[in-house]
């Protein structure tokens, strides 16, 4: 019953800290704009963002546009809610600001949370959990097929 007690108290724990420790469904993109004499903007844009498979032509496979984003002295930064893209394959990420494409399209790159998950994603499969001498054959982890 004590073993029971514990490993139910761990398996809260670690629901828990699941909780708080989920990986962002956001990218982060920065970027520079400037006028075309060279000097940076200072003013607030809407703008699209838009993913594609080919770094020219074909369809977009997400959207988002973002109304009000700030330049200042050029420098813009957007968080892009990436939810429903499943980043298993190589993306180019297309800005439109104002009503300007920026040209050439960003080859989209491994962040800290992708290298992390491709680690956990190789690590195999454990038979059984054991904590405390308390094994349950019905609680199994599985890497992912």
């Amino acid at each position: 019953m004590k073993s029971y007690f514990i490993f139910l108290i761990v398996a809260i724990i670690l629901a828990i800290s699941q909780l708080y420790s989920q990986v962002p469904k956001t990218i982060t993109h920065q970027g520079f704009l400037t006028k075309p004499s060279g000097s940076p903007y200072d003013t607030t844009l809407s703008m699209t963002f838009k993913l594609y498979l080919d770094s020219t032509g074909g369809v977009a496979l997400w959207t988002q546009s973002l109304g009000g984003v700030q330049v200042s002295k050029g420098v813009f930064n957007a968080i892009l809610s990436t939810s429903g893209v499943a980043f298993d394959r190589q993306y180019w990420l297309e800005v439109e600001a104002g009503a300007q494409v920026l040209s050439p399209r960003r080859r989209l790159t491994s962040s800290p949370y992708a290298l992390r998950a491709d680690t956990a994603n190789n690590i195999g499969t454990l038979s059984k959990l054991q904590i405390n001498g308390f094994s349950d054959p019905l609680l199994t982890l599985e890497s992912p097929s």
